[in-house]
């Protein structure tokens, strides 16, 4: 029985080797993708210039960095940023590597937010400890959200599978004082806001 077994899967896996160019060859086209189309903010965010807005936020290498908007939601100033990425054909690496900085701020922890489970929280400090920041990430992977690289990466398999062709990942940070958990907090809420907002403008278009 077991070396049926084993015969099986050999058999199998040399079935799969021979017909995966010709199922790769009957998906569906990728969707070509208009990135430059700026996302929408929903009410009640808007405009902020007041100085705290000047943060930069987080800088991301390899992908092409698309808005950077200085906003309020209420009484917090934030900085909201969105970088794209997109492929032409199925081979391609829908979700690269790249490397995230903050220019100026050390990272002192990440984890997943337990408010939204689509965003990740970093924790930031100055070099001489005197205050403190928060960026709330997400990965949109065509129709997909994750809030960490890992799952953007296996997210990018359905997706592509579907047509989808395009990678954004937006951020959503803020200064803050020392511990930074209302801000944090606010962070993630603004983030899902948005998410939301524009998920349902896209899944209007699909």
């Amino acid at each position: 029985m077991l070396l049926h077994r084993g015969a099986l899967s050999l058999l199998l896996g040399v079935v799969l080797l021979v017909s995966g160019p010709i199922l790769l060859g009957l998906t569906p086209r990728l969707h070509p993708i208009d990135s430059a189309s700026a996302w929408v903010m929903p009410s009640p965010i808007r405009p902020d210039d007041s100085p705290s807005s000047l943060f930069y936020g987080m800088q991301i290498s390899g992908i092409e960095a698309r808005e950077r908007l200085a906003l309020t939601g209420g009484d917090l100033p934030f900085v909201f940023q969105r970088f794209s990425f997109s492929v032409t054909s199925i081979d391609e690496d829908l979700v690269p590597w790249f490397s995230q900085s903050w220019r100026g701020w050390i990272r002192q922890k990440s984890y997943q937010s337990g408010r939204d489970g689509r965003i990740q929280i970093t924790h930031l400090e100055r070099p001489t400890g005197t205050s403190g920041a928060v960026t709330a990430l997400s990965f949109q992977v065509g129709p997909y959200v994750a809030a960490s690289f890992n799952g953007a990466k296996l997210l990018q398999i359905p997706a592509k599978l579907q047509g989808f062709s395009a990678l954004d990942v937006v951020a959503v940070s803020m200064e803050c004082g020392r511990g930074c958990d209302v801000e944090a907090e606010e962070a993630a809420r603004l983030l899902g806001q948005i998410l939301d907002a524009n998920s349902q403008l896209a899944s209007s278009r699909w």
